[in-house]
């Protein structure tokens, strides 16, 4: 596992972990983003409700965004594609960025990226030998199936979370962090202060 994900010093990084889609372009979480395929309308768009339509639009926006990007990387720069097109290159490359997120108290975003790994460890580390067969090793962690299923539960919460917090930033013009010009201050305020008003109506209990 140490030479899967301990690299986070190192000065000089392999190709495989210097190479990549940038943040602003990538879709974690999105298995066609994920999958470097030719991102498309579901099938049966047309019959979906309007606002359904109008996400789905955005995503395929999004997609073909980091699929033009991938798709000029072959022409432009082949070396940087050839490792983005490795098999299981983004997993390695999730893995490497997300150990890191323990330390700001996100733990289950490396699990899930290690539940996928465990399950697909087989052809993750699959190598050929000198006598041509191909030579497995044991994964070294494990998972139970409750564990696996409430990892899972976890982080499609927290992509839910994810997406709704990207949009109300979006929607207020700040920055993730929060950060605005100062000439723009009050005006961002005020749109806080009504989004606030908004979900402290969509309450149901004194809890929430």
């Amino acid at each position: 596992m140490a030479g899967v994900i301990d690299w986070q010093h190192c000065k000089i990084l392999t190709l495989f972990l210097r190479c990549g889609i940038p943040d602003s372009l990538q879709g974690y979480d999105d298995s066609i983003s994920e999958s470097l395929t030719f991102p498309e309308l579901l099938p049966n768009f047309h019959e979906l409700s309007e606002n359904t339509q109008s996400r789905e639009e955005m995503l395929l926006r999004r997609r073909q965004i980091q699929y033009f990007y991938f798709a000029a990387t072959a022409s432009l720069n082949p070396t940087h594609h050839d490792a983005l097109a490795t098999k299981f290159s983004i997993l390695r490359r999730k893995l490497f960025v997300h150990v890191a997120y323990p330390w700001d108290g996100d733990i289950v975003t490396l699990k899930n990226d290690l539940v996928y790994l465990t399950k697909n460890w087989d052809e993750f580390v699959t190598s050929k030998s000198n006598t041509g067969d191909e030579t497995s090793h044991p994964c070294p962690i494990a998972f139970s199936e409750d564990e696996v299923a409430e990892c899972l539960r976890l982080n499609h919460t927290k992509v839910e979370a994810d997406e709704q917090l990207r949009a109300c930033i979006d929607a207020i013009g700040i920055e993730i962090e929060g950060w605005v010009p100062a000439e723009l201050y009050d005006e961002k305020n005020q749109r806080v202060q009504e989004f606030k008003a908004v979900a402290l109506e969509a309450t149901e209990s004194e809890e929430e």
